[in-house]
């Protein structure tokens, strides 16, 4: 969600209480849908 809807990490962070974004987005962040499809889709044309 947080890259969905173009939200700032260390704002989100700071929001939740977090010490750090990269825990937040260790915390909150995930692997959606076929992996090996979007990355096969974004590096095809390289």
């Amino acid at each position: 969600m947080l890259f969905d809807v173009a939200l700032d990490t260390a704002v989100v962070a700071t929001l939740l209480g977090h010490a750090n974004a990269a825990f937040t987005l260790s915390r909150y962040v995930g692997v959606r849908g076929d992996l090996g499809a979007t990355v096969t889709a974004a590096t095809e044309d390289w």
